[in-house]
C-alpha cells in the first residue's frame, strides 16, 4: 500500500511526535526567544 506524500511540516510533526527529547528542547528554544521578546514587558 502507497501512502500520500506528505508535505514537509507533515513529515516534521511525524518524525517529532516520537522523538521526546527534540520536542523538550524544541520548548526550551522557544521560550527563551520570547523571553528575548519581551524581556522589556517583563
Amino acid at each position: 500500500m502507497e501512502r500520500k506524500s506528505e508535505t514537509k511540516t507533515q513529515e516534521l510533526v511525524r518524525r517529532l511526535k516520537y522523538n521526546k527529547s527534540a520536542v523538550f528542547g524544541l520548548v526550551i528554544i522557544i521560550i527563551l526567544i520570547l523571553c528575548g521578546i519581551l524581556a522589556n514587558y517583563i
